[in-house]
């Protein structure tokens, strides 16, 4: 296992705060310019040339500079984004499991109230109090019955 400043996949606690990240729009994200493959060699040839086939080049020191913050400041969310991803990954498939899990709760008390509530005189008083639960758990099954019997019925001729 990692650290937080340097994680592993698989890693829980991923610690980014050293870069100063951007939010953008999609169509912010559309006007940008994209890298092409094989980017770091230009890179690489720029950072080590010397001042004097800098200068020779007409290129300037400040953006000498600024290539190079940027650059390492990319090769650092390469290095975070892995991790990163299969954290997401996870905190996605955990949500699902738990949903899972709570869609199987609700179901489950759902079908334990309609029991309670065909078994006893005041079945009202019992389905009542936990009607939003039982509108959720059978409300798309009325729907659906409801939109078979309304297809069977004839229509009238016009």
């Amino acid at each position: 296992m990692g650290t937080p400043k340097n994680p592993e996949v698989g890693d829980l606690i991923i610690d980014a705060s050293d870069i100063k990240v951007t939010d953008i729009t999609p169509e912010q994200i559309q006007k940008l310019t994209k890298l092409r493959d094989g980017f770091e060699a230009a890179v690489k040839n720029i950072l080590g040339l010397k001042p004097e086939d800098a200068d020779r080049a007409g290129l300037n020191e400040k953006d000498k500079d600024r290539l190079a913050a940027a650059f390492a400041r990319d090769q650092r969310i390469g290095e975070l984004l892995p991790a990163s991803q299969k954290l997401t990954e996870l905190l996605h498939e955990t949500r699902q499991t738990t949903r899972h899990e709570i869609a199987t709760i609700l179901a489950e008390n759902a079908a334990q109230a309609k029991r309670r509530a065909d078994r006893v005189q005041n079945g009202a008083e019992v389905l009542g109090p936990v009607a939003p639960l039982m509108d959720y758990q059978y409300g798309p099954a009325n729907k659906a019955a409801a939109t078979k019997e309304k297809a069977k019925e004839p229509k009238p001729e016009g």
